[in-house]
């Protein structure tokens, strides 16, 4: 019987061998999600480029969590399913994924402090896969409870494929969102994408071979148009300049490691540190004798239930490992066939806010890892 096994990313828990490219079926795609932890950026550096390097990370410090998730076009609503959803459309888009308005901090710092009832709410970002990546094709964002579809003038390309060290890549994209009360916000953009690094990468909880570093430049100019601005915010372009170090590893279309680093004369700052901390979703691994595994709620504060379905009597050893890489917490026990329960206080084991993971290892079978997290203590 094929069963679904989630294992952990880790090379270290179960020495996974994966292949050496990532291809354009294994960009993420509608249904897939990850969460990654949120860490440290204040003294992140952002690596090195050339062959056969190796990227330390182990000592980044997690300090909260974000998901991605990518769904269907259809799931954004009706009016962006009009323009991103149609086939023929040069914006026809495969997936969307929910984010934040895109306009810079100092637009919507000036639009809030003219308080001309301007509210902004959440974006979805529309992507497709194509020969050469993952390419976005606009966005659709709630503006003052409206949704507001924005198309690109060409694709932006967000993860490039072939990854061949040295390949590099430049497209240039505009687009326009009428802001209500307020004007026009255009934007003219430049990306420009350059794989300028292969080897090994060590992150607090696994560590990747064959990994590669595509460098990822942004360079665009904000503009707002309006009549109802001061003079140093009409019709001004504002330069945004930004760099996002992506981290790829084999067989995973997503990338396991992003920094972004905002560009000021010439020297670059790291703003934000995510890296990769759900599981792989393996697919085809037959007779495993965990029949079900899951673990809620999650995020908790305190109680967690873990509850696995069994094929075979047999023992069952839990594990919780931290951000770096750390036992914390473990447990061996005998469990019957069928359906098993174990409820965990961890305010009792002196845990704190964080994300970490829980690995299940049955007596005959693989083991099986899911990451949670503690909030709110």
């Amino acid at each position: 019987m094929k069963m679904k096994l989630y294992a952990l990313t880790a090379t270290a828990f179960l020495g996974l061998h994966l292949s050496a490219q990532i291809t354009q079926e294994e960009l993420p795609n509608a249904g897939d999600t990850a969460t990654y932890a949120v860490a440290t950026a204040l003294g992140t550096s952002t690596g090195t480029s050339g062959n056969n390097q190796t990227w330390d990370y182990s000592d980044l410090q997690a300090n909260s969590s974000e998901r991605v998730d990518f769904v269907s076009v259809s799931d954004a609503g009706f009016t962006y399913s009009f323009v991103f959803g149609l086939p023929f459309s040069g914006s026809y888009s495969d997936m969307a994924q929910k984010g934040v308005i895109p306009l810079p901090q100092l637009l919507l710092d000036g639009i809030n402090a003219l308080g001309l009832g301007v509210t902004f709410g959440d974006t979805y970002n529309f992507f497709k896969r194509e020969s050469n990546g993952l390419v976005q094709k606009g966005f659709g964002a709630d503006v003052s409870g409206f949704g507001l579809p924005v198309q690109y003038s060409e694709s932006d390309e967000i993860i490039p494929i072939p990854l061949t060290l040295n390949n590099t890549s430049t497209v240039n994209y505009s687009y326009e969102l009428e802001l209500p009360s307020v004007g026009v916000w255009s934007v003219t953009a430049e990306r420009t994408n350059e794989v300028n690094g292969k080897g090994t990468l060590i992150l607090p909880n696994a560590t990747y071979q064959n990994v590669y570093r595509v460098r990822s430049a942004i360079s665009s100019q904000n503009t707002i148009s309006s009549d109802q601005l001061p003079a140093f915010l009409n019709g001004v372009p504002i330069p945004r300049n930004e760099v996002k170090y992506l981290y790829i590893a084999p067989s995973l279309g997503f990338p396991v490691l992003e920094i972004t680093a905002t560009s000021l004369f010439g020297f670059e700052v790291v703003s934000k540190v995510i890296y990769r901390a759900t599981p792989i979703d393996y697919t085809s691994i037959e007779n495993n004798e965990l029949s079900a595994f899951q673990l809620f709620p999650n995020p908790t504060n305190d109680l967690m239930h873990i509850q696995t379905d069994l094929k075979n009597s047999q023992k069952l050893t839990l594990e919780i490992v931290d951000a770096q890489g750390r036992l914390v917490w473990s447990k061996s026990s005998q469990c019957q066939a069928g359906q098993n329960t174990e409820q965990i206080s961890l305010k009792s084991q002196g845990l704190s806010n964080g994300i970490y993971l829980l690995k299940i290892t049955p007596e005959a079978g693989r083991p099986e890892v899911r990451t949670f997290v503690i909030q709110n203590q």
